[in-house]
């Protein structure tokens, strides 16, 4: 490492977590009914001050309705502000948001005035950065005990879209709704540049050419190349998507998809760096001023699969012969922690299925949630930071029997670990008094277990080359009850 060079051991860390709520008016002459809302959002750091963090954001909602005429598609968006208190922020911090709509309900269908109310969860994150002091010269008989810190340094982070079109085009006419899913298995560095790979599920719903509702299902493969200045390869990608949203073209030749994809997310680097964590003089008193240096190591990346599956229960008094569609299934209320060696994921399916009931004549929708609890083979301890991200792949619904649907679903699971750690090193070394002269004496010193030649010569506060000459016979690192001595003649 050039010692000129400036180290800086960074990473990113939660420093709080809000919720507010955005109400949007969708204007709808003929709705009979809210089928499904596919909500997304976008937010931001408006401005930092002391003790708070100002936020603004928006939200764009596509709903399914049904009406006289049958299924049609709407589309709506509001803009909202907030604002969070947190200890410690000043001016100066870098703070960065994401959000993620919870949950949205109808408020109100009035007049062809719909209004729906979104929970939204906004988290926020603040670069911590702690300098690594460059390594001290051993001048004027100084001399240091060097510890070699290796932690995970933040060199980038990554905030960008990607559009894909699907090569496949679904057969309809008319697109009414579609939910786009991004599974990512692979996120690797390059120059500069980071690469998502995965696939994108869509189910939809559309209208044929004949007039009838028709149902999809395609698989889209992804590669993504994204801007990540400072990034190299062997880097570690810690990656997630934040929102995915569909878009439709309709042509005599049939109906394109386009999916745009947000992404977000940090890369951090390897990094090891020698530094002076002891010192002294063989004549004279030190002064050393200290400092800790904080950071993270991390513990691996994990990418996985499990199988997710339970009942769905129709409102009272519904049945349902036909699923229709999927949409805004998404995984939910993820958290991640530490279990005996182990990380433990938990959290919730969640999402609509709309389905008609041909007996009775109408067409409808329910919520369903499915919550799992799984064990990922990704090392962990009390005290790590684990970023999990999630995403649901193929979905089944079957309608089972009265009253029920049967849901089985692929749960997509990125799990990243971070460990942190803290150490105190050197930054500055100061001689003071000189010690009494000790010259015309022998001194020995009796060895601890594994003792090195730095922490001998400490000891008998002579220089490391002159424990070497006067005991030719040892063998570093010593033996416990090794026996040094040292030969002080005037």
């Amino acid at each position: 490492m050039d010692s000129t060079e400036i180290i800086t051991a960074g990473y990113l860390k939660q420093i709080g977590k809000i919720q507010t709520v955005a109400q949007t008016h969708v204007k709808s002459a003929s709705a009979a009914k809210v089928l499904g809302v596919t909500a997304t959002t976008y937010v931001r750091v408006s401005e930092t001050l002391t003790g708070e963090v100002r936020l603004a954001g928006r939200e764009n909602l596509e709903l399914v309705l049904l009406t006289e005429d049958g299924l049609v598609r709407e589309s709506g968006w509001t803009d909202y502000t907030d604002r969070a208190e947190i200890d410690g922020v000043t001016p100066s911090t870098r703070v960065f948001a994401t959000g993620k709509v919870l949950d949205t309900e109808v408020v109100s269908n009035d007049g062809g005035n719909i209004t729906l109310a979104s929970v939204i969860e906004i988290t926020l994150m603040s670069e911590e950065t702690s300098v690594v002091p460059p390594p001290i010269s051993e001048t004027e008989g100084v001399f240091t005990g060097d510890s070699r810190l290796v932690f995970s340094r933040l060199v980038s982070r990554i905030s960008g879209k990607a559009t894909v079109t699907a090569e496949e085009t679904p057969d309809i006419a008319r697109l009414i709704c579609a939910d786009a899913r991004v599974i990512l298995n692979g996120a690797e560095a390059g120059l500069d540049s980071v690469t998502a790979t995965g696939d994108i599920m869509i189910d939809g719903l559309g209208v044929s050419s004949d007039g009838s509702l028709q149902s999809f299902s395609l698989t889209v493969p992804m590669s993504e190349e994204l801007e990540a200045e400072g990034t190299r390869r062997g880097d570690e990608v810690f990656l997630r998507v934040l929102s995915a949203s569909v878009a439709s073209e309709e042509s005599e030749n049939g109906t394109t998809l386009t999916v745009t994809t947000e992404f977000v997310g940090y890369v951090y680097s390897e990094l090891a760096v020698s530094c002076a964590v002891d010192a002294f003089a063989a004549d004279c008193e030190l002064e050393l001023t200290k400092q800790d240096v904080c950071g993270v190591m991390s513990t691996g990346k994990k990418f996985t699969s499990v199988l997710c599956d339970g009942t769905v229960t129709l409102p009272e008094g519904e049945n349902a012969d036909k699923v229709l569609c999927t949409c805004v299934f998404n995984v939910s209320a993820l958290t991640a922690y530490a279990e005996a060696g182990k990380t433990v994921v938990e959290g919730a399916v969640t999402g609509t299925v709309i389905y008609s009931d041909a007996e009775a004549g109408r067409r409808s929708s329910c919520a369903a949630e499915l919550p799992f609890r799984f064990v990922v083979d990704l090392s962990a301890e009390e005290g790590d930071i684990i970023d999990v991200s999630g995403a649901v792949g193929k979905i089944t619904v079957r309608p089972s029997r009265l009253g029920e649907l049967t849901l089985r679903c692929e749960v997509c699971l990125c799990v990243c670990g971070l460990r942190p750690f803290k150490s105190e090193v050197i930054s500055s070394v100061t001689r003071g008094e000189e010690y009494p002269d000790r010259k015309g004496t022998i001194t020995m010193h009796v060895a601890r277990e594994g003792e090195t030649l730095w922490e001998s010569a400490k000891e008998l506060r002579v220089t490391p080359d002159t424990v070497l000459s006067q005991n030719p016979d040892l063998e570093f690192p010593l033996k416990r009850g090794d026996k040094v001595f040292v030969y002080r003649v005037k």
